[in-house]
């Protein structure tokens, strides 16, 4: 067929695929699906699906191998594979008729859900995913195998491994079942509860009387657990196999090599984060219609563009068009109060009631009320204590030399690039931000070294409020690590810049720096906690990377307080610094055997992860909102715990904390509204059409964006020197969005590999390494990776978004964008681009 309709796709890769179909038949459906799904294979597709019908009656249930080996007969159930099949609201029904559709099929049609992710991989890699098609299209053939798969999966609920509850039940606590009783119930809501009041205990419970009353009805139940972040995925999986026994679980994260479509016939409970969710939603790989159950973790995040909120849009979309939705369960410490500072109790009622709407939680928030005397007792709340000290002094020697480099260096600037903000403010940054990005579209002459003056600055005034914080010893390391120009591409400004540089360096060394008041409170705070209670734990909470290691070696670097406090840090997946879910498991594993008794940790901790119970908490000049600082006081659930705020007098730290603190407790009296008067549906129903309406909107902006400028207009150039790195139409982008340069001119005279010097290589996504980092030929710009494709031998430049200017050749226009998804213009898909 492929060769006499002259097909496109009759190349050496299909070929691949057809000869592993050949040999087993169940595999032919997908492929015939797949084909379904692009407008090159669909007549391909419909041909095959009509061929499956006339020869079903004449193909015996039995095919020998060697009858396999000269024809190729398809065995499929032709009543499980009506197109036009839809799924009854009613459970219990639609099991009935399932089973009835495919008594007379299952002998010759068991295997369909077995296929592996190789396989499936296999197939991606032939034929990419096509966005443009028609939700009619897409549903044409998918909902087909999807309801076929449900049906099938209910007739093999018998064969799956029996499973119980073995947490002991005397140890289930009164409000923890108060809690679950919604949920036991079948109803969509919202628990909430404090940090470490057994959420996950609450939700096993849950999930576990839903499997059970699925099997009861002959149906599969299949569970999907969603997290927030990577390292939460494992902790959870392992926590649902301590309560639920027999039960298969996996986790599946952004760094998993397993789809969730594919693992999810195999498996009871799949815990994944939300983008790998989303990504497999937006691909129309897995439908809502596949869960039976869907558990939302931290669900406060349900909100603006978040994965979280992606995820219930889809959720939301199915539901307006009938189809068969999952029970919808959400957990989460506090609600929040929502964006600005107005704390009106009818502004935070709708905050929450918009989160209500956006999980469908028909029923509400539920929280403690009947119970509330043994949660108290349980976790009892740790006494606050604010510490607001006064800045350090901003005229001492080290503050005076970087300001002065700072004045020369804005002075090169034009005039209508005049800073007005204080040095010492994140406001500052984000004024060197936005003013790269209008270097970045400007067409002037000196547009790099603008960038490099900019640059500086940043580098400067991020020493300043290093100072401000922590040590001088700290600000230092942030400018003995610039990377100065290479002197073989350098400009004269550059060269400039070099000697301004070294010129600080000899300044500011030697220079000892003042006392830090910030930083003595901390120790007068550490050194009265650990003297009197020298078995405790505590956890030291910073705003970056960076500052975790600033603390321990402060801790280490004092001999007093060393020898109270062992220090170590432990941080999540950032571009500065990465830990993996085994060296962060393996830190707490050494913080609960008493090894170290401090964890300088960023917002990492605040949810979610397992740590023991902390006798203390600090939280060090962290800007956040109500809902962190809750999760974070969460932690200090020790007797007699204590939790610490240390920030600077007057400042914008000082000023969000005094708002959270009042927000925080307008949201706890909302959320306890909610959970005795219930929502209203109709208000739930007018909010979720708002959602859809402006998910639509979004989309059709988003498309018509794309089709803004065509590729063959538009040029990459360098961010910072202009260089015209390579045109738009020769980028292609892989399922996993990353966009690379399949050519060679580019690599050899537009870029130049470097190594990442002293810094730790990237542990592998998947089979993706990113060994090497690639730089601008002309000035050194990091303008991406050397991306490394184990299994399939694929070498190419992976390009960051941001790294580049945008220009229309054709309009003269210029554009600028964060993400690949957001530019101007379609990228071709890599396998699209390897046909051509």
């Amino acid at each position: 067929m492929l060769v006499r309709d002259q097909n496109v796709l009759a190349g050496k890769s299909l070929r691949r695929v057809c000869r592993t179909v050949a040999d087993d038949h169940d595999k032919l459906k997908v492929l015939a699906d797949v084909f379904m799904r692009f407008n090159e294979t669909r007549s391909l597709g419909e041909k095959l699906l009509k061929c499956y019908r006339t020869k079903l009656s004449k193909v015996e249930p039995n095919v020998s191998q060697s009858s396999q080996a000269t024809n190729v007969h398809v065995l499929v159930p032709s009543s499980s594979w009506e197109l036009s099949t839809q799924i009854p609201d009613d459970k219990s029904t639609y099991s009935s008729e399932m089973q009835r559709d495919q008594a007379n099929a299952t002998e010759t049609y068991e295997s369909q859900q077995a296929m592996t992710s190789k396989e499936m991989e296999i197939d991606k890699r032939t034929i990419p995913v096509v966005e443009e098609l028609s939700e009619v299209q897409r549903s044409s053939v998918s909902e087909g195998i999807k309801q076929d798969q449900v049906g099938k999966e209910s007739q093999a609920s018998e064969a799956t491994e029996s499973f119980s509850f073995i947490f002991p039940e005397d140890k289930i606590r009164e409000y923890q079942k108060e809690l679950a009783r919604p949920g036991l119930e079948g109803k969509n809501y919202i628990i909430c509860a404090p940090t470490g009041s057994g959420k996950t205990l609450i939700a096993a419970l849950i999930i576990y009387d839903h499997l059970d009353k699925m099997k009861e009805r002959g149906i599969k139940g299949k569970v999907l657990f969603i997290v927030s972040t990577q390292q939460l995925a494992r902790q959870q999986n392992t926590k649902l196999r301590e309560y639920i026994s027999g039960i298969k679980v996996v986790d599946i994260t952004g760094e998993s090599d397993s789809p969730i479509h594919s693992t999810l016939p195999q498996v009871d409970i799949i815990v994944c984060t939300a983008g790998k969710l989303c990504g497999e939603l937006c691909h129309d790989l897995i439908h809502m219609y596949d869960i039976t159950l869907l558990v939302l973790d931290e669900c406060h995040h349900t909100r603006g563009r978040a994965p979280y909120a992606e995820v219930m849009e889809h959720y939301l979309t199915d539901k307006r068009n009938g189809r068969r939705l999952p029970h919808v369960i959400g957990m989460t410490a506090s609600p929040g109060a929502g964006h600005g500072r107005s704390l009106l109790k009818v502004k935070v009622i709708d905050h929450q009631v918009r989160l209500c709407a956006r999980i469908d939680a028909t029923h509400g928030i539920k929280c403690v009320q009947e119970n509330i005397t043994e949660l108290n007792k349980i976790l009892p709340t740790p006494s606050f204590r604010s510490h607001s000290l006064p800045p350090r002094s901003r005229n001492d020697h080290f503050s005076q030399v970087i300001s002065k480099a700072m004045d020369d260096l804005e002075q090169k600037l034009p005039d209508k690039t005049i800073c007005a903000f204080d040095r010492f403010t994140l406001a500052y940054q984000q004024w060197i931000k936005s003013e790269i990005e209008a270097a970045q579209l400007s067409e002037m002459d000196s547009q790099r070294d603008q960038i490099n003056i900019l640059k500086f600055l940043e580098v400067y005034h991020l020493a300043l409020i290093t100072y401000e914080d922590f040590e001088i010893e700290n600000a230092r390391d942030i400018l003995d690590n610039v990377k100065l120009f290479d002197e073989s591409v350098m400009n004269d400004m550059e060269k400039h810049l070099n000697e301004v540089h070294n010129q600080v360096l000899v300044n500011v060394n030697g220079i000892k720096g003042s006392r830090n008041a910030l930083l003595d409170e901390a120790e007068v705070i550490l050194m009265n906690h650990f003297r009197t209670k020298p078995a405790s734990k505590a956890l030291f909470f910073v705003r970056s990377v960076d500052h975790t290691r600033y603390v321990t070696q402060w801790i280490k670097r004092n001999p007093e307080l060393s020898a109270l406090v062992r220090p170590c840090s432990i941080t999540g997946h950032s571009r500065k610094a990465s830990m993996s879910k085994a060296e962060q498991l393996k830190v707490i594993g050494e913080f609960r055997s008493g090894k170290y008794n401090l964890l300088a940790t960023t917002s990492v901790l605040e949810e979610g992860l397992d740590v023991p119970e902390c006798n203390m908490v600090i939280r060090f000049q962290i800007m956040s909102d109500e809902v962190a600082d809750v999760q974070a006081q969460g932690r200090a659930r020790a007797a007699d715990s204590t939790f610490h705020t240390i920030i600077t007098t007057d400042s914008p730290v000082h000023h969000r904390l005094l708002i959270n603190n009042d927000k925080t407790e307008q949201a706890k009296l909302a959320a306890e509204h909610i959970s005795k008067v219930g929502v209203d549906l109709s208000t739930i129903a007018i909010i979720q059409k708002e959602i859809l309406e402006l998910r639509e909107k979004r989309i059709r902006e988003a498309n018509e964006r794309k089709q803004t400028w065509r590729a063959e207009d538009v040029e990459l150039h360098c961010s910072k020197c202009a260089l015209n790195a390579c045109n738009a139409a020769e980028l292609c982008k892989f399922d996993n969005g990353s966009v690379v340069v399949p050519s060679q001119t580019f690599v050899e005279t537009k870029m130049k590999k470097v190594s990442r010097g002293s810094k730790k290589v990237p542990p592998p996504v998947g089979e993706f390494y990113r060994p090497l980092k690639i730089v601008c030929i002309k000035c050194n710009e990091e303008w991406g990776v050397w991306g490394i494709w184990k299994n399939s031998c694929i070498q190419y430049p992976v390009l960051q978004c941001k790294k580049f200017t945008f220009y229309n050749k054709a309009t003269l226009e210029r554009q600028v964008s964060k993400q690949w998804k957001s530019v101007p213009f379609e990228i071709t898909f890599f396998a699209n681009f390897e046909d051509n």
